[in-house]
């Protein structure tokens, strides 16, 4: 798998931050995660937010690696080359899907390899990492079951607003005073703060539409079985 981020914001670890640069921390959570399932990753840097640039990265990448990944460049700004430059060299097959965080996701072909383009910001591309590259990853190595089945468990919260978009919200087991476990949300669920998933040690998953009231069963999915 190779693996590209793009932005002229993204800064490594450790080097000054002028104002409006972040740090990359998708380089090396989506990494982490890909050598965690067993993937050889070839790591391509940052490909800077021009055209002609997008387009030699990514045919590069293409004729090296079996699967491209891409962080960041798939949203509606000026500087959103990605989509363009993989257009020019395959197809944009969909973009956007029903959930929250990672509506931009986007699926398509780079010179006949398979490229899935992940959101930049950090919640979103560790959740959709979870939630759509290692379950592409599995199926592609012949698994037929490829997400682990949640469990249910008590909610020990509210989610009174109806969403059009399955939410996944980072979320950990807590004993209560009777021994019983409930599903605690972190109070910043924003996509992109990374600080709430590494309190969590799981997703609460609620569907489209649906209302959760405190003690309903709601379903989660550790992060044990997610990661390995």
């Amino acid at each position: 798998v190779c693996l590209l981020s793009s932005g002229d914001e993204l800064r490594e670890p450790g080097e000054p931050l002028a104002p409006g640069q972040i740090y990359n921390s998708n380089r090396y959570c989506l990494a982490a995660l890909l050598r965690g399932w067993g993937v050889e990753v070839h790591d391509y840097g940052v490909m800077a937010d021009e055209l002609a640039t997008s387009r030699h990265a990514l045919s590069l990448a293409s004729s090296e690696c079996d699967l491209l990944l891409t962080s960041g460049g798939v949203s509606v700004g000026e500087e959103d080359h990605l989509k363009q430059a993989i257009e020019a060299l395959g197809s944009v097959d969909f973009w956007r899907l029903a959930i929250q965080p990672g509506k931009p996701l986007a699926f398509g072909e780079v010179a006949g390899k398979p490229w899935i383009g992940m959101p930049g910001n950090p919640s979103a591309a560790l959740i959709t990492a979870l939630v759509v590259v290692r379950p592409f990853l599995l199926r592609a190595q012949g698994v037929t079951e490829v997400m682990p089945v949640p469990l249910a468990v008590p909610a020990g919260f509210d989610w009174l607003q109806r969403n059009k978009r399955r939410q996944y919200l980072r979320a950990r087991l807590s004993p209560g005073a009777d021994g019983q476990l409930s599903v605690e949300l972190h109070p910043q669920q924003s996509s992109a703060m990374l600080s709430a998933a590494c309190w969590a040690d799981g997703l609460a998953v609620i569907e489209c539409g649906q209302q959760v009231l405190k003690h309903d069963n709601v379903m989660f999915l550790s992060f044990a079985d997610l990661m390995h």
